[in-house]
C-alpha cells in the first residue's frame, strides 16, 4: 500500500475506503479486458470522484491534487476506469475556468458515474508537443467557431458525451467543450496495451456556439497546467502499480521453491527485491513533490520543474520495476491468466504518457536555462 507520509489521518481513511470498496469486487483475477464501468459506478456512489471537483461542480473543492488518493488504489488493484484521463484532466481547466456552467455540469455528471470528459491535446505526427497547430477553430460571424483537425488516441472518447479541444484560434490557444454528437465530428474507437479505451477524433467543420469556448485569452497557460496535474497524477497511479508488482513477486517467490528452499530464501533475489522495494519507495517521495507543485502558489516555472523531475525519475523507475517482476516470475507473469501483464502494460503507458522521460529531461533542461 502507498506509503503514509505526508498523508493526514482524513487522507489515508479515504484512501483505504477506495481500497476496501473496490478490492473485493472488481479487482480484476488476470490480465484480460473487463468493462470498467461497474468500478467506476463504485467510485462514484462512494463519492471518490467528486473529490477533484471544486464546490460548485459537488466536490470537496480541496484541489485536483487530491485525486491522487483514488488513483493509488486503483494503480495497486489493477482497475481500468476513467478517473485520471476521464475526469482529472477536466477538473483541473475548470480550476481555472470556475464560472464556466457547462464543464461544471459534464463534471458533476461524470463524478456521479455519467459520461467521461476527457482532455483531446494530441495531434498526429506531433509527439507530445502540447501547443495546438493543425487543430484550427476559427471565428465566425455572430461570435460562433468552426472546428476542423484531427486528435488521436484520445482515452475514453468513445465512451464520453463531451470533450475538451484544444484548437490554434487566431493565434493563441482555444480550449472547447464540444459534444460528440455534434454534426461533424467523427470517432474511430481504439482499444490500448493497458485494458482501456480511446477515440482517434476527426472534426470536420464542426460548429460551436460562442458558451463553448472555456478559455478567457489563457487557454495555453490552463492547458499546461491540466497536462501537468495529468503527468503527477498519473504517478500516483504508477507507485499503486509498482507496488502491487512488488507484492505479486514476493508472493510467487514465496510459493516456489528450487533446490529444496524457498526462492525469497535466495540472497540474489532478495537483493533485486529490496532494489525495487527502494525503488516504490522514492518514486512516491518524487510523487508528492509534484503533487505538491499544484499549488495555486507555486509559479508556473517551477511546477514544471518540478513535475518534470518527477515524471522523468519514476518513469522508467516504474518500468524496472515492472520488467524485475517479470523476470523473477517467468513464464507465470507473462500469461493473460495471471494479473501482473496488466500491471507491466500500464506502467509502460504511464512511463509514455504526457511526455516520456526523455521529454521531461530536456523541458527541465530548457526550464533550467531559462532561470540562469
Amino acid at each position: 500500500m502507498i506509503r503514509s507520509v505526508a498523508l493526514d489521518e482524513t487522507a489515508e481513511s479515504l484512501r483505504d475506503a477506495v481500497h476496501r470498496r473496490l478490492a473485493p469486487e472488481f479487482a480484476p483475477p488476470s490480465s484480460a479486458p473487463v468493462d470498467p464501468m461497474p468500478a467506476w459506478a463504485a467510485l462514484a456512489e462512494l463519492g471518490a470522484l467528486s473529490i477533484c471537483l471544486r464546490e460548485e461542480a459537488g466536490g470537496l473543492g480541496t484541489g485536483v491534487a487530491a485525486a491522487a488518493l483514488v488513483l493509488e488504489p486503483v494503480g495497486r488493484l489493477g482497475i481500468a476506469v476513467p478517473c485520471l484521463d476521464g475526469l482529472c484532466g477536466a477538473a483541473a481547466l475548470a480550476e481555472a475556468f470556475p464560472a464556466h456552467d457547462a464543464l461544471l455540469s459534464a463534471l458533476s455528471d461524470a463524478a456521479g458515474g455519467g459520461a467521461p470528459v476527457p482532455l483531446a491535446w494530441t495531434e498526429p505526427c506531433r509527439g507530445w508537443e502540447r501547443v495546438p497547430e493543425t487543430t484550427i477553430a476559427e471565428p465566425m460571424p455572430g461570435g460562433e467557431y468552426r472546428l476542423s483537425g484531427r486528435k488521436v488516441a484520445v482515452r475514453w472518447a468513445d465512451r464520453s458525451d463531451a470533450i475538451v479541444v484544444s484548437a490554434a484560434c487566431m493565434g493563441a490557444t482555444g480550449l472547447f467543450l464540444v459534444p460528440t454528437d455534434a454534426p461533424g465530428v467523427r470517432r474511430a474507437p481504439c482499444a490500448t496495451a493497458d485494458g482501456q479505451s480511446a477515440a482517434d477524433l476527426d472534426f470536420d467543420g464542426v460548429v460551436l456556439a460562442s458558451s463553448a469556448r472555456l478559455d478567457e485569452g489563457a487557454g495555453q497557460s490552463a492547458l499546461e497546467f491540466a497536462l501537468d496535474a495529468l503527468a503527477a497524477l498519473s504517478l500516483a497511479e504508477a507507485v499503486g502499480a509498482m507496488t502491487s508488482c512488488l507484492e505479486l513477486t514476493l508472493e510467487h517467490l514465496r510459493n516456489r521453491t528450487q533446490f529444496g528452499a524457498q526462492l525469497s530464501s535466495f540472497q540474489a533475489l532478495q537483493h533485486r527485491l529490496v532494489e525495487a522495494y527502494a525503488d516504490c519507495e522514492t518514486a512516491w517521495s518524487m510523487t508528492l513533490d509534484a503533487l505538491d507543485a499544484l499549488r495555486a502558489d507555486v509559479d508556473e516555472i517551477t511546477r514544471a520543474m518540478r513535475v518534470s523531475a518527477a515524471k522523468a525519475h519514476v518513469g522508467p523507475r516504474a518500468r524496472h520495476v515492472a520488467q524485475e517482476a517479470l523476470q523473477l516470475h517467468g513464464a507465470t507473469g507473462m500469461t493473460l491468466d495471471y494479473p501482473l501483464g496488466r500491471r507491466v502494460a500500464r506502467l509502460t503507458l504511464i512511463d509514455l504518457g504526457y511526455g516520456d522521460s526523455d521529454w521531461h529531461l530536456d523541458r527541465l533542461l530548457r526550464l533550467g536555462e531559462d532561470l540562469t
